[in-house]
């Protein structure tokens, strides 16, 4: 078991150690419907912004662990510049996003993200904010999907966000004719596999306190009420979990890892392996 335990301590490392030695994607292009015809070049981000309810577990000397749910929408690109040539974005089409994200955060201190999935959209027509699908964000075609590997943050001590939140995903899923080098050629979905990352980074989230029916029946679920619990809060018929909606907004940027940190994950992948097939004979 402890020999186990030091392989999948290898493979988080691999984790971890990944997103510090990957290096931002610049002008690449996004085609947000998938044809050829529209190809917004993206200097470095898309501009992203939606809520999220979390739920956490009552905080054991300032330690919780918490699921979060959500939704975004591409509002533009690198710092609100428009999709000039799709519609644009937010008129009559979106991009958007669901995501489920899970982790440990302590009172007055960090955040840790363990797990979660993020699934990206292309929808037309726009649907975002409404109870079409979930928030309106998942009502097109499947796009993207990226899994948390490693992810950290900051919070105050009632529990609520405190400054940037990170989250890098890697990509399990690209589907054909949407993102492509900056070569504009070069389609992204062929990376699948060897290592492309989707950054996330939130630099701001803030508590709602009022949040509007459409949010609470989305994301919210049964029994949620304004302005919900933080986590320890035991006033206010609050039991000491937390139970709360927050607004985002913040980047996506795609990453490549240097060779260097995925040869890396794949020592710490071949150890995992050799840990169980020996623990097995």
């Amino acid at each position: 078991m402890l020999k186990k335990l030091v392989s999948v301590a290898v493979v988080a490392g691999a984790l971890g150690a990944a997103p510090a030695q990957a290096a931002f994607l610049t002008n690449w292009y996004l085609h947000p419907d998938g044809t050829v015809t529209t190809s917004p070049q993206i200097n470095e981000s898309l501009d992203i912004v939606g809520p999220s309810h979390i739920v956490t577990s009552v905080p054991v000397g300032g330690t919780f662990t918490f699921n979060e749910n959500g939704a975004v929408e591409v509002t533009g690109h690198d710092g609100s510049q428009p999709f000039n040539n799709f519609g644009p974005i937010g008129a009559n089409n979106d991009l958007a996003a669901t995501f489920t994200t899970t982790g440990t955060a302590t009172l007055g201190g960090t955040i840790t993200y363990t797990g979660g999935t993020i699934n990206v959209y292309s929808n037309d027509p726009r649907t975002f904010g409404t109870t079409a699908g979930t928030y309106g964000a998942d009502t097109g075609v499947l796009i993207a999907t990226f899994t948390p590997v490693t992810g950290s943050g900051q919070i105050d001590v009632t529990g609520l966000p405190n400054g940037t939140q990170t989250i890098t995903a890697q990509a399990t899923f690209l589907a054909p004719g949407y993102f492509f080098a900056p070569d504009n050629t070069t389609d992204l979905s062929a990376s699948v596999g060897s290592g492309l990352l989707f950054g996330f980074a939130t630099t701001n989230a803030s508590r709602v306190t009022n949040a509007s029916p459409t949010v609470i029946s989305e994301l919210g679920g049964p029994g949620y009420t304004n302005p919900g619990c933080l986590p320890g809060q035991t006033t206010g018929g609050c039991t000491g979990a937390g139970n709360f909606i927050i607004s985002n907004n913040g980047q996506f940027r795609l990453q490549t890892p240097e060779p260097g940190s995925m040869a890396l994950l794949g020592l710490g992948l071949a150890a995992l392996g050799f840990r169980i097939r020996r623990k097995q004979g």
